[in-house]
């Protein structure tokens, strides 16, 4: 029988997906009941959340944890040069309940 291993400290896909699931239940403040996996990229996730759509994106292995930000803000990332990126990646985190909320009041 063969088995697909990850490489040495990285994580297979599910694994990923559930500590990104745990980490963004840590911002919101319980698990999110409608959190769903993009079919091709399969570490980005969708979740609304106040009326607002949310993307987290699992971390491979236990340097980084998940990303959280709003669609409007990954939608700039995605589109951005690589320096600019980096920038915008640290600007636009969301890495807490608090800097959740401020994100979910803006229209």
């Amino acid at each position: 029988m063969i088995t697909m291993e990850a490489p040495s400290g990285r994580r297979e896909d599910l694994e990923c997906q559930t500590n990104a699931g745990k980490y963004l239940g840590t911002l919101i403040g319980a698990a999110p009941d409608n959190l769903c996996w993009d079919s091709i990229h399969h570490l980005q996730g969708h979740v609304r959340c106040a009326g607002r759509e949310i993307i987290v994106i699992a971390a491979r292995d236990d340097l980084h944890h998940a990303l959280v930000v709003t669609l409007e803000d990954w939608q700039r990332i995605r589109v951005a040069s690589g320096s600019e990126r980096v920038e915008m990646l640290r600007a636009c985190a969301i890495e807490s309940h608090a800097r959740l909320l401020e994100a979910l009041g803006d229209s």
